[in-house]
C-alpha cells in the first residue's frame, strides 16, 4: 500500500505537472511556432508516459489479484518480438539472432508482446547508445527461451533478488520508469506457465530469459 500511494503521489505527479505546464504556457500570446510545438509535444509525450503508468498499475492489480486470463493459442516468438520491437519510440540498434527453426509456443501472444516490449525498453534504456541489445533464443529441456540482453552496467548482487518486485528500481535510475516492468513481465510470464530469470554481470551488462 505505501508503494502505491508513493507511485501516486510522485510518479503520477510528474507527467501532470509537466501536462499542467505546458498547457498554461500555451496561452502566452508571445509564443513562437516553434515554441507552441514544442509544449505540444511535451504534452503529447507526458500523457503517453501517464496513460502507460496507469496501465501499468491496473495490470499489476490483475496481476496480484490472480485475474490474469490468457487467450493462449499458438503464435510465433519472431512475430511477437518484432512487434514488441516496433513499438520502441527511442531508436536504438537491436541485433536479432533468433533461430530460424524456433517452434511456435502456445500463449497469449498479446501478453508475450508487453513482456518484451517492457524487457526491450529497459535494455535500451541501460545500453550506451551505439551499444545493440542483443534478442537471442534456442530450444532445450523442452522448453523455448528468448533472451534480451543488454550492455549497460550490471545490476548490484544485492539487488538481485528484488528485481522482480512492483517499484523497485535496482540500478538507481531516476528516469521516467514506474519500476512496475518487470513485475508485470514475471506475471504475465507465469501466467502462461513460463517462468523468466535474471542472468547479470557488473562489468557485461544484463540478460532477462
Amino acid at each position: 500500500r505505501t508503494a502505491i500511494l508513493h507511485a501516486i503521489s510522485h510518479d503520477l505527479r510528474s507527467p501532470l505537472t509537466a501536462i499542467t505546464t505546458a498547457a498554461s504556457a500555451l496561452r502566452a500570446p508571445s509564443l513562437s511556432a516553434m515554441e507552441r510545438v514544442e509544449l505540444i509535444d511535451v504534452i503529447d509525450s507526458e500523457s503517453v508516459r501517464l496513460a502507460k503508468l496507469v496501465d501499468d498499475l491496473l495490470d499489476l492489480s490483475k496481476i496480484q489479484a490472480g485475474a490474469v486470463v490468457p487467450r493462449a493459442d499458438w503464435c510465433d516468438l519472431h512475430d511477437v518480438v518484432a512487434s514488441a520491437a516496433a513499438q520502441l519510440r527511442a531508436e536504438h540498434p537491436i541485433e536479432f539472432v533468433l533461430p530460424v527453426e524456433l517452434p511456435l509456443v502456445r500463449a497469449d501472444a498479446a501478453q508475450l508482446e508487453r513482456v518484451f516490449s517492457n524487457l526491450l525498453e529497459n535494455a535500451v534504456k541501460f545500453s550506451p547508445e551505439h551499444a545493440a541489445v542483443r534478442v537471442s533464443g534456442g530450444v532445450g529441456a523442452g522448453r523455448v527461451t528468448v533472451r534480451v540482453t543488454d550492455r549497460g552496467r550490471g545490476i548490484p548482487s544485492q539487488h538481485r533478488a528484488h528485481v522482480f518486485e512492483p517499484f523497485f528500481r535496482g540500478r538507481g535510475t531516476t528516469g521516467s520508469g514506474s519500476g512496475l516492468g518487470l513485475a508485470i513481465c514475471r506475471g504475465f510470464v507465469e501466467a502462461n506457465g513460463g517462468r523468466i530469470l535474471l542472468q547479470t554481470d557488473n562489468a557485461e551488462g544484463t540478460s532477462f530469459a
